[in-house]
């Protein structure tokens, strides 16, 4: 029995998922490319410092979708740019 690649999935910026696909890196998430999702085409496409680069900016791209509430539920950090508006 084969050992399974691992398969790595996030949510990228409009730039990084034109990007990603563009360069091979990544392919379009099944069933989520709509929302910019990105799957990795093989688990060492990006340097780990890349990767990780990109998993930080993708949680905070979901995070920032969430309600001010279920973010405090959450225990994830106010979105500042908005707590910075006059």
């Amino acid at each position: 029995m084969a050992t399974a690649q691992p398969r790595y999935l996030f949510k990228a910026s409009d730039l990084a998922f034109e990007m990603l696909v563009d360069t091979g890196a990544a392919i379009p998430a099944p069933y989520l490319a709509r929302a910019k999702w990105v799957q990795m085409t093989t688990a060492d496409s990006l340097s780990d410092e890349d990767l990780t680069a990109y998993l930080a900016q993708s949680h905070a791209l979901v995070a920032a979708k969430l309600t001010r509430k279920l973010r405090a539920e959450l225990g994830l950090r106010a979105d500042r740019s908005r707590s910075n508006r006059l």
